[in-house]
């Protein structure tokens, strides 16, 4: 924690009123576990609610496609260990089959156009969960209440997580500039925030009523969040990478974690080199002119050769000055947890390969005895030593020429096969006010750039077999021939409607980080909005947005309980907009409309309206994230007048 810019004095209620502090200190942490306690069983109820009520138009698709993928990997595991089809395979069984499912998948098991998205996480998930329910012989409905309760109380969970690590942000960023005598401040904002998270209308119907398991990514975002505002570095990219394989759309987030602590560095080097040009100091006076007996006037090549070297110092000060700072340690902690946490994955699918795991034991046998004998040098390189053990893995695995089918199919695939869309029905963002107003699509051109020559293009060069037998060695493909000149007419670089939506999200991400290492240095809690905005902007700004995405901004700007009541405001709007946009989804997916019919005649007729709202709560939002708190702007202000005097 930065220093407070103004001396807050030490709170010490006087004699006579430090009982009567007390009790009033009791009652406030009394209340707000009661709040809690309520808040609690109400949002049990209301889940129960939920489930019952919204079975007309709950969407079983995602359930049965869950439960396909697992119930395909129980029938690749019987195949594996030859049984019976009656019969069902051992847990040992079922994870060999696991991890061979990524490359029979890929290979054109069980059928061609087989379409598995999954991550290795929530593959494994659902995996055991349609174990534990799997009947051979007979069907099964996923949907039905005591076949996916698993899931269900897998959300839950989830929710309850995401609840805590709402609390511990908020507290924690309020508490950095509360006053002692105010010490139930930032609990009761942090309870605010996790009260808002839990009855949150938006997780109560995707999760309950539809259901699904985008809640998952939640409590993943918001604990890296907490532990990089503590200064946990390692721990974030630990929390991160392990949530990546669980929902992959959790990259969407990814610049404003990396650059934040990149922002948070050192530039002091950069305004030292946007110095004048040192030069030799002039006489000022005609008596300055005479030097002094025993002093040498150096000759002008002299004073230029100093000019130039010093130049060069500052330049070279001003490109690695942030580089020995604190912050770009961070950074590597942070990439050296992210990297371990995805190597732990990875390994595995070494584990069938007892060489392969015995290369990478010895490897960290090794690094634990050279952090031993050489613990003068290496003392404070515990995050290079694990992020070495981590990249190690993945060495390993090229060398006994390990698949990565679980990244193509895993993450790749779901962009891929969802890439020219501009958003999914029910989706009210900026891509449908595109394609609903003006008939656009995702790979509509907006800039193009054609060729003058009329000569045609050269053939393409053949590529020499040293760097072919590279990519066989790697088992990829080879790379595409060189790109020629065009012929006349047609395009050479061009810029389609996506591509530009793309990049305002990315430099939105840029502002977001930028802003977030600016109010970390002021401790100012509108950094809890600079930690919400990026998914407001992910629904709002990019193209191929799924219609349930809405949830994710809906919840984390519970967050803004620790801003300011007219940004609590702010989150319950988002948080209605979001439920009732699922609710009109299920009834669309589900083709029951009369189930609500003056709902969904109303949600027809205006769905721009819902896109207009969402993209100017984003803008207030973006606003909150950017912008200073007035409180933090003042006491900066008395601090530029303090040091003036």
């Amino acid at each position: 924690m930065s220093e407070i810019p103004y001396p807050i004095p030490e709170f010490e209620p006087a004699p006579r009123r430090r009982v009567l502090y007390w009790l009033s200190q009791a009652g406030a942490w009394i209340s707000i576990l009661v709040v809690v306690y309520i808040a609690g069983i109400v949002g049990l109820r209301m889940r129960e609610t939920a489930f019952e009520k919204l079975e007309p138009i709950r969407y079983r698709g995602d359930l049965q496609n869950a439960y396909m993928h697992g119930r395909n990997v129980i029938r690749l595991a019987r195949e594996q260990e030859k049984l019976p089809r009656g019969e069902i395979p051992t847990w040992p069984a079922t994870f060999r089959a696991y991890l061979n499912f990524y490359d029979r998948v890929q290979n054109g098991w069980p059928s061609s156009n087989y379409q598995l998205d999954y991550p290795p996480m929530r593959l494994f998930v659902m995996t055991a969960w349609s174990r534990a329910i799997y009947q051979p012989g007979e069907q099964l409905e996923p949907g039905d209440w005591p076949n996916c309760a698993i899931p269900l109380r897998i959300n839950i969970g989830a929710e309850i997580l995401a609840s805590l690590a709402a609390l511990l942000l908020v507290r924690h960023w309020v508490g950095r500039v509360a006053p002692p005598r105010e010490s139930w401040r930032p609990m009761l904002c942090g309870a605010t925030a996790a009260v808002l998270m839990w009855l949150n209308l938006g997780i109560l119907i995707d999760a309950h009523g539809w259901p699904q398991w985008d809640v998952w990514l939640v409590p993943f975002y918001l604990f890296t969040m907490y532990a990089a505002s503590v200064r946990r570095w390692m721990v974030a990219g630990l929390i991160y990478g392990f949530g990546i394989m669980f929902k992959g759309q959790l990259l969407a987030a990814a610049p404003l974690l990396l650059l934040w602590p990149i922002f948070s560095a050192d530039w002091s080097g950069f305004w030292r080199f946007t110095n004048r040009w040192p030069s030799a100091p002039r006489p000022s006076s005609a008596g300055d002119s005479i030097p002094a007996a025993g002093n040498t006037v150096r000759p002008a090549w002299r004073q230029t050769t100093i000019a130039v070297l010093l130049w060069l110092w500052r330049f070279v000060r001003f490109v690695f000055c942030p580089l020995f700072s604190p912050a770009w340690n961070n950074f590597g902690r942070l990439l050296a947890g992210l990297l371990t946490s995805v190597a732990g994955i990875q390994f595995m699918w070494l584990t069938p390969i007892p060489k392969a795991c015995w290369l990478v034991a010895g490897f960290i046998v090794l690094v634990i005895v050279l952090r031993i004998v050489l613990r003068r040098w290496l003392r404070g390189q515990h995050a290079a030593l694990i992020g070495a053990c981590g990249a190690w893995v993945f060495v390993t695995a090229m060398i006994f020429g390990v698949s990565f089918a679980w990244v193509t199919r895993g993450f790749m695939y779901g962009a891929e096969r969802n890439s020219d869309s501009m958003a999914a029905p029910g989706a009210y963002n900026l891509g449908s006010l595109l394609r609903d107003q003006f008939g656009w699509n995702d790979t509509d051109q907006i800039v193009a750039t054609y060729s003058l020559s009329d000569e045609p293009p050269p053939p393409p060069k053949k590529i020499d077999p040293p760097r072919r037998s590279l990519f066989r060695w790697n088992r990829r493909p080879a790379p595409p021939p060189p790109v020629v000149a065009a012929p006349r007419g047609e395009p050479i670089w061009t810029l389609s409607i996506g591509q530009l939506m793309k990049g305002m999200f990315g430099v939105s991400l840029v502002l977001c980080a930028i802003a977030l290492a600016v109010h970390t240095r002021r401790d100012d809690p509108r950094a809890l909005a600079a930690i919400a905005a990026p998914w407001l902007l992910f629904y709002g700004l990019m193209p191929q947005m799924s219609n349930r995405y809405s949830l994710w901004g809906a919840a984390v700007t519970a967050l803004l309980a620790g801003v300011g009541v007219g940004s609590v405001l702010l989150h319950l709007l988002l948080s209605v907009i979001s439920a009732i946009t699922i609710i009109h989804v299920m009834i669309l997916y589900s083709h029951n409309y009369n189930w609500w019919p003056a709902f969904h005649e109303f949600m027809e007729r205006s769905q721009s309206g819902f896109a207009w709202v969402s993209l100017l709560a984003t803008a207030v939002v973006l606003y909150l994230a950017l912008s200073p708190s007035r409180g933090r702007k003042r006491a900066n202000e008395m601090l530029r007048a303090s040091d003036r005097v």
